[in-house]
């Protein structure tokens, strides 16, 4: 049984039916059911506009709201402002949340070239009343440098010059007039060139472009301003991001498939081709319906000589074996992860007989690269596997595999047959002179353990 809560000697139910309850006994009330003590006909007036800025609705439908908004018309009207103020604010927030979370997804010279946009679109506010082009020359330097055109030391020279002259304007802020948003303004340049491009950054852009769209309207708020430019910089800010935009894409398909060929069906070094992270061309791999097939591999080698595509392949692997080296345990963890579900996708996608030749294709590869005594022992293993593998089985069991592979050979085309022969020898002539050996003798008590049984 729950314990009834009292107000006093009574409940709340009891003072919400007495229309002549107390102050004292209302004011208690508010405190856990504060909608109760607002519809009450006997709310004091100071505490029913208390709760109504707290429930503007449930103000609306109380007894007392025609009275209480006839005799303070003024105070509905402020509540009302706050409360569309909040609702600004909410909204500001939700945008700077999504800028700053698609701010991640970018590299840091997107990143760089994005603030420059935004800081370059309200440059002009400073330049309307400061004569000086310092703050643009820091846009420039830091647009340079993520284009590998400057220097790390010439990005800070142009921020500190650029902060400087900042400082200087917010110093003169109230000696000129119609100089808070070139304030802003210049803050925004300055920290385009910070050695750490920050999605916090966009705010002074925005604080600059309300400061000047107000001035000409006054009959929206300051945040109301800043919300409208805040909104175009998450649009500008898609430009950046895979997808559509503008009513297209980034990259067309055939520019991600010329890449993808250029590259020898190598996503990481197409996407370096094209200036663009992993994830990136991945999207539009999978937007285009590309993937990294035998086919798109196989008319990458039919144009590039044995030595170019040897070389390729030698570089290839030297950077991924660099790159592994450099990640912990928990990052190896997740390349592996992601590799396997790229491979799994790419795999659903393609065809039975590319599938078939994609495996052969990756199988063939490792063996190739693989060093002698590495080959020797992969090969070891795998015939002391298919025998404990043999050994276990039943004699049934032995007849029926034997019958099935003899079955697999025979449904062999000539041509198949052929190739499984050649493969087989050259396998055979990349051994030493032991392994050959030991091969040999392998067969051979392979072949008399047959004939016993």
């Amino acid at each position: 049984m729950t314990k009834r809560s009292k107000v006093g000697a009574r409940s709340h139910q009891a003072v919400s039916a007495d229309p002549q309850a107390t102050e004292v006994e209302i004011r208690a009330m508010s405190r856990k059911n504060p909608i109760g003590a607002l519809q009450h006909p006997n709310c004091p007036a100071a505490l029913w506009w208390l709760l109504a800025g707290h429930h503007p609705a449930e103000a609306q439908a109380c007894v007392l709201f025609e009275l209480m908004t006839l005799e303070n018309p003024e105070k509905w009207t402020a509540i009302l402002e706050t409360l569309e103020n909040q609702k600004v604010l909410a909204a500001t927030r939700q945008i700077k949340d999504q800028i700053a979370e698609q701010f991640k997804k970018l590299s840091k010279e997107d990143c760089r070239r994005f603030l420059a946009d935004c800081a370059e679109r309200v440059l002009p506010l400073f330049e309307a009343v400061y004569p000086t082009k310092t703050p643009r020359h820091a846009i420039e330097i830091a647009r340079a440098y993520a284009n590998g055109e400057a220097s790390a030391a010439e990005l800070r020279v142009a921020r500190i010059v650029a902060e400087k002259v900042t400082d200087d304007a917010f110093a003169n802020i109230m000696r000129v007039k119609h100089s808070a948003g070139a304030c802003y303004a210049a803050m925004a340049a300055s920290q385009v060139a910070a050695a750490n491009p920050r999605p916090a950054s966009v705010n002074p852009a925005a604080n600059a472009m309300a400061q000047h769209t107000k001035a000409g309207d006054n009959r929206r708020s300051f945040d109301e301003h800043r919300l409208d430019e805040h909104a175009w910089q998450l649009r500008h800010l898609q430009t950046y991001l895979p997808g559509k935009v503008g009513g297209g894409f980034r990259f067309s398909e055939e520019e991600i498939k010329k890449a993808m060929v250029d590259a020898g069906g190598h996503p990481g070094n197409a996407a370096k081709s094209l200036g663009a992270n992993v994830s990136t061309f991945r999207w539009y791999m999978k937007q285009y319906g590309v993937h990294t097939v035998p086919g798109l591999r196989g008319r990458w080698r039919d144009v590039k000589s044995p030595a170019e595509i040897a070389a390729v392949n030698q570089k290839i692997s030297e950077g991924n074996k660099d790159r592994w080296g450099d990640l912990t345990p928990t990052q190896r963890e997740a390349r592996n992860q992601r590799t396997a579900e790229t491979t799994q996708d790419a795999m659903s996608a393609a065809t039975p007989a590319e599938r078939a030749a994609w495996t052969e294709a990756a199988h063939q590869a490792r063996w190739v690269n693989m060093p002698p005594a590495e080959r020797a022992e992969a090969e070891r293993r795998r015939v002391e596997s298919m025998h404990r593998q043999f050994d276990s089985l039943s004699p049934t069991e032995r007849a029926a595999w034997s019958a099935a592979i003899q079955k697999g050979w025979e449904n062999r085309s000539d041509e198949q047959k052929e190739n499984f022969s050649e493969r087989m020898k050259a396998k055979f002539q990349a051994l030493s002179p032991e392994e050959k050996q030991k091969a040999l003798a392998a067969i051979t008590a392979r072949r008399r353990k047959k004939k016993k049984t």
